[in-house]
């Protein structure tokens, strides 16, 4: 499919974007050459350019962008959602405004739920645990208070009544 560039939104004459997502500026650093913009990526994984306007610098997704220039304004209570669940895919097709409800569904369909980095990293295999899955069955069946857990697991009291209610490690 052929690359067709629009004008972004507020930034007419300044800036173009593609539907495949690249972002260009029409007035490169006053050299009055035209310069496709390198995107950077925040810590979900989301693709985001910074745009320049009367001495103001503004932080913007591309996904956003892209919808906005070739589907229109986001209406009211949605957000921007990736069809195939990777967010540095900003092709027109493969983006649509749905709900927070809908992009959480597709979220957890697609894998990549609490992940920027497309891996699993719930319960045991997050960074921050300090408990295992053999660890978390056990303080369930323990008969132990729970001040008595939380000093043998070191882990807050407060923590130990979440594993226990099933607030915490729910996939256990």
């Amino acid at each position: 499919m052929e690359e067709i560039w629009r004008d972004i939104i507020n930034y007419e004459g300044l800036y173009k974007i593609s539907n495949y997502g690249n972002v260009k500026s029409l007035n490169y650093l006053r050299t009055r050459k035209e310069q496709i913009l390198q995107p950077g990526r925040n810590k979900g994984g989301y693709l985001y350019v910074n745009l320049h306007k009367n001495g103001v610098v503004k932080n913007y997704r591309v996904h956003r962008l892209v919808l906005e220039a070739f589907v229109g304004p986001c209406p009211p209570g949605m957000e921007g959602c990736h069809n195939n669940g990777n967010s540095s895919n900003n092709f027109v097709g493969n983006l649509r405004w749905d709900t927070r409800r809908n992009n959480q569904k597709d979220r957890k369909f697609h894998g990549t739920i609490n992940n920027p980095a497309w891996i699993d990293n719930t319960g045991s295999k997050h960074g921050m645990s300090k408990l295992n899955d053999k660890q978390i069955i056990e303080i369930r069946g323990s008969k132990l208070k729970n001040k008595e857990l939380s000093i043998k697991y070191n882990v807050s009291t407060a923590h130990v009544s979440r594993i226990k209610n099933k607030k915490r490690w729910k996939h256990i």
